[in-house]
């Protein structure tokens, strides 16, 4: 007989490791389930940092949420001495009128968050490190930042194992199925069992969420590194991470954004 947990988390990423952490903290008997290695190249994580912002420009009502997430943040740096949350301000760029900007202006106003706007000379001033269109204006978040979202994932990771889930890596999942009140689910080495399933397997998800109705689409964020002419304009510390919305301008389209370089390899410099 297989052994039988609480909650099976099926994805040690950055949700799942996360989840098997604080189910693990609750009292739960926790197994996650990894198809791949815990980190590994091939996850929507991969990459050393990830941005977060608090004035989230897409909706105010996701502010919230991310108050809640910036505690969690502090907390699991806390409980582990990890340096996961980098703060170092988010820099907006667009036209007034630009999701960008309208966007901070609302999440702020509507939250009362702290934020500051710059015309477009204010702009060129401070930061001539853009040379931007004419009439693009700027807003300053001072709360956002970056994230190490690989050693995010082990810190996760090594945090819940301690508290004693059970983690299998290279494992993938073949199915699952409800039987009465437990949850059974086939690995490419065995089966296991559980009164709840949770599912956290990123571009994976499609096909084990069985919701035909609503199609998973899994598109490809292109990264990229470039060496600045003047590496001291752009280091931590004095440059923040950035944000441009180029619509408005002529043909231009999509979100740009990217972090100030680090001379500490844990960040991808």
């Amino acid at each position: 007989m297989p052994d039988h947990h609480d909650v099976i988390v099926v994805g040690v990423g950055s949700m799942g490791a996360a989840a098997c952490y604080h189910l693990a903290k609750r009292g739960a008997r926790v197994l996650g389930i990894d198809s791949q290695s815990i980190p590994n190249t091939n996850s929507s994580y991969n990459g050393n940092t990830r941005v977060i912002r608090l004035t989230y420009q897409e909706h105010p009502d996701y502010v919230p949420l991310l108050r809640n997430a910036y505690q969690l943040w502090e907390e699991i740096q806390q409980e582990t001495g990890a340096k996961l949350l980098h703060k170092t301000g988010v820099l907006y760029m667009g036209f007034p009128d630009g999701e960008a900007i309208s966007g901070v202006k609302l999440a702020s106003e509507t939250h009362n968050l702290p934020y500051s706007t710059l015309t477009h000379g204010e702009l060129a001033k401070q930061f001539p490190q853009f040379t931007l269109p004419v009439g693009m204006v700027g807003a300053l978040e001072p709360d956002g930042g970056y994230l190490l979202s690989e050693l995010a994932v082990v810190t996760y990771a090594q945090a819940a194992q301690r508290l004693g889930a059970k983690l299998l890596r290279n494992e993938p999942l073949i199915e699952w199925a409800i039987d009465g009140n437990s949850v059974t689910v086939r690995t490419a080495k065995g089966f296991h069992t559980a009164a709840k399933l949770i599912l956290c397997a990123g571009a994976w998800s499609g096909s084990l969420l069985r919701l035909p109705d609503v199609p998973l689409i899994v598109t490809r964020q292109v990264l990229g590194w470039v060496q600045p002419i003047r590496p001291d304009f752009f280091q931590q510390g004095d440059f923040p991470v950035w944000n441009i919305d180029p619509n408005g301008d002529g043909d231009m389209s999509g979100i740009y954004y990217g972090f100030p370089m680090s001379n500490d390899p844990a960040e991808g410099n």
